[in-house]
């Protein structure tokens, strides 16, 4: 038996192809073949059954609608393939297309559970030659999404009607013809119910809309229409109805236009707002009249009798207790709000009762609002005969007032905190700016005057070398800060390895970590760890959190770095066992200019901005930062996190040379001095006491008070130079003992980065001759060993 989906008897013979090796079909076949493939390719069912009512061929459309396999429905009787149901409303077209009529039809078949669909049916007879029924084609289309969509629109239709009768809205449309007179009007019939009439009553052109207008506001309404050009509008106007009522009516509109242009439709609303439009004018008036008791009361009033009963309060009064007025009336003020609230009142209270008007501020504990600020106002009344019947009370909450006052007031504190933070950061940068100069000039004039000596020179250049890598670190963290606060920093990145990077940044740190005989253990950086990055800014980053942990570690202390991969990053931890941080210094560390409580001798050095500038800088490469600690004294652990690398960059560019430096002459004093030298910087100490030794003159050196105080013992100095940073006994109480211990005579210096007016001012009053700002140059030492050396000859 051949498939189910083959064309009827005749055109069977050309469905199946030939076989490879037999000769091509020939035309009549090729015409079948083509037939079939149309059939098949058709969206609606298309079958063919026989006299007995059989299905002898249906296509793939048909198949598929009943989910059959194609052999499955030849031969079977269409009440089979139906169901019963779908049988019972086809059978009898069946009967009259078997009978030789045409037929066609519409019927929603149920043709299994829960399938139901809408169908449009024609069944066409065949004939054999001698004219006998042998079979009809049967064309089924598939309506059921119209069908659907018409009823959708259908029940929209209705919902629209009811929900316009509803709302009393009502719509319209007017078609407008190339002269721009509007032709044609629809209404729906809320529309018609608006304007007096019942739905469809009257015909509707644009003369009988324009008579329905109230006379007054037809010139309104027609310039309103010339806005039609206009997507959108509105409009309000009075109609007049068929028995005289005169009603307002809002509308809305848009506008449809042509390919030119020109309006071609417009499709609106309606709505009855006569009663809106009472009532707006009932609620002006009365907002007027109310606006008079509002206009003279900040906020709340109340009027009480002599008793403080209510007897009269404003909304606002009331709904501060959640209250209508008309339920507080004839209750006791106590009552009202509380007996807490009442305790601070009672005092005004007596006074008012007494004939006072009092005006005052004060906090009352609500019950239901908490502490509130509140301002009262409290006049007496009088009655007829001039006694007090009670009191009216005008109340004001200053809560919100006073809370912002409050947020001012914190504002400006933080601001005045800012401002110090300003401050202390500019004498901090003269501070740390200067130190590093003093021993540089020193032994700049050191080499200068002895450039024989190998010693002195291994020394001096040892200084310059450790003073200049220190400024240096100072000023690019200060350049750096401020260039990144304007956009202005770039970077030259190239793929790099990570773990060459740490150890390049350690390098740049060991000089401090050798001072203060600290342990550095490296782990992981032997590992290929590659990240695209600019070496330099990577180097400043990690030999800052290097510096910071030697800085904050004590004497002989351990301090970790590990690196390691996570996932697509490169993470690096530097871990202390030092100071720590307490939990608020830890929230604002990478805070510009924030630092821990610091003495005057600044042990641990900076300007505040180092974690500033490698937050910045790690923000810049795409990465991470974040500081931990346990509290003070446990440490700390600063953690970064920055991309691996995914493809090679130009090498970096070469290193800068630095510019060379130039320096004053000088040349030997007249007469040797006994001069002591007071600092706690090893090497400002002994740079500056070899250049005055090259000078001529006889030197003693000291790094705190203590010894100070020691050393003029042995030796009288004529002239000393004191560092103020000292530890311990600062260089303004070591002044005043060198005064105390006979030196009344001595010219006392004091040498500082501290610079400001305030600083020279202090120093004059403590005592000291002179204040020299560091670094100190050989000009100024000279003219102060002259003025002693004259002033000891007078």
């Amino acid at each position: 038996m051949s498939s189910s989906t083959d064309l009827p008897a005749r055109a069977n013979a050309a469905h199946n192809p030939p076989a490879v090796d037999q000769p091509s079909p020939g035309p009549d076949a090729l015409d079948a073949q083509r037939l079939q493939l149309i059939a098949n390719t058709l969206p609606a069912l298309l079958a063919y059954v026989d006299d007995q009512g059989r299905y002898v061929w249906v296509n793939e459309t048909y198949r598929r609608w009943f989910g059959h396999e194609s052999e499955s429905i030849r031969g079977r009787h269409v009440r089979e393939i139906l169901g019963d149901a779908a049988w019972a409303t086809v059978a009898p077209y069946v009967a009259r297309a078997i009978a030789g009529e045409t037929v066609s039809f519409e019927a929603r078949l149920a043709y299994g559970p829960g399938n139901e669909r809408d169908v449009r049916v024609g069944y066409f007879p065949d004939r054999d030659p001698d004219g006998r029924v042998r079979g009809f084609v049967a064309f089924v289309n598939d309506v059921s999404e119209i069908r659907t969509a018409e009823r959708a629109l259908r029940e929209s239709e209705r919902m629209l009607a009811h929900s316009q009768a509803a709302a009393h809205v009502g719509s319209w449309e007017a078609m407008i013809d190339a002269d721009g007179i509007r032709r044609t009007f629809r209404w729906s019939d809320e529309t018609y119910r608006i304007f007096g009439y019942e739905p469809g009553a009257v015909a509707i052109d644009q003369a009988f809309f324009i008579s329905a207008v109230h006379p007054d506001d037809r010139g309104l309404l027609w310039s309103a229409g010339k806005a039609e050009r206009m997507d959108r509008m509105e409009a309000e106007f009075r109609i007049v109805r068929p028995d005289g009522v005169v009603r307002a009516v809002h509308s809305w509109f848009i506008t449809e236009h042509d390919g030119s242009g020109a309006v071609t439709r417009l499709h609106g609303t309606c709505q009855d707002v006569t009663e809106r439009k009472s009532a707006e004018s009932e609620v002006r008036r009365a907002r007027e009249q109310l606006q008079v008791v509002v206009d003279a009361t900040p906020a709340m009033i109340a009027r009480y009798d002599a008793a403080l009963h209510l007897v009269w309060s404003n909304k606002n009064y009331a709904g501060r207790f959640g209250k209508r007025p008309e339920e507080l009336v004839g209750k006791h003020l106590r009552e009202i709000v509380g007996e807490a609230a009442f305790a601070p009142m009672e005092p005004a209270t007596k006074r008012v009762m007494a004939g006072e008007e009092v005006d005052m501020e004060i906090e009352v504990p609500y019950p239901l609002l908490g502490l509130r600020s509140m301002h009262f106002v409290v006049s007496p009344t009088y009655d007829g005969a001039g006694a007090v019947d009670g009191c009216v009370a005008v109340i004001t909450d200053n809560t919100q007032h006073r809370q912002i006052e409050h947020e001012k007031e914190r504002a400006l504190a933080e601001l005045q905190e800012v401002d110090r933070r300003k401050d202390e950061f500019l004498a901090m940068l003269s501070h740390e700016l200067r130190n590093p100069m003093a021993p540089i000039l020193s032994a700049v004039e050191v080499l200068r005057l002895a450039p024989v000596e190998a010693d002195v020179t291994t020394t001096a250049r040892g200084v310059i070398e450790r003073q200049v890598l220190h400024m240096k670190r100072l000023l690019d963290d200060l350049l750096d800060v401020s260039r990144v606060s304007q956009g202005k920093i770039s970077l030259n990145r190239e793929v790099i390895d990570l773990g060459s990077t740490l150890l390049q940044a350690v390098e740049v740190s060991r000089p401090l970590l050798a001072e203060k005989q600290q342990r550095l253990s490296l782990n992981g950086v032997a590992a290929a760890i590659r990240v695209d990055a600019d070496s330099a800014r990577l180097v400043q980053i990690f030999g800052n959190l290097l510096n910071n942990a030697a800085k904050y570690s004590e004497p002989g202390g351990a301090i970790e770095v590990n690196l390691s991969v996570e996932g697509d990053e490169a993470v690096i931890k530097v871990r202390d066992h030092g100071v720590g941080m307490a939990p608020e210094l830890l929230e604002h560390a990478f805070d510009l200019f924030v630092q821990d409580v610091r003495s005057l001798d600044r042990a641990q050095g900076g300007m505040g901005i180092g974690l500033t500038m490698v937050r910045s800088l790690i923000k810049l490469h795409g990465g991470s930062v974040q500081a931990f600690s346990e509290g003070p004294g446990h440490g700390c652990e600063i953690v970064v996190r920055l991309p691996r690398a995914s493809a090679a960059v130009e090498a970096a560019s070469a290193a800068r040379a630095p510019e060379p430096s130039r320096f004053l002459p000088s040349a030997p004093t007249d007469r040797p001095l006994q001069i002591l030298v007071v600092d706690d910087n090893v090497d400002a100490a002994s740079t500056l006491g070899r250049l005055l030794s090259l000078l001529g003159h006889e030197v003693s050196i000291a790094h705190d008070g203590p010894g100070a105080l020691a050393t003029i013992t042995r030796a009288r100095p004529e002239l000393v130079f004191i560092d103020i940073g000292l530890p311990g006994m600062d260089g303004y109480e070591l002044a005043t003992a060198l005064r105390s211990a006979g030196l009344e005579s001595a010219t006392l210096v004091a040498v500082t980065g501290y610079g400001r007016d305030d600083d020279l001012r202090r120093s004059r009053e403590r005592g000291f001759d002179h204040h020299l700002v560091k670094p100190v140059d050989l000009a100024a030492l000279r003219r102060i060993t002259t003025a002693t050396v004259a002033h000891g000859i007078g």
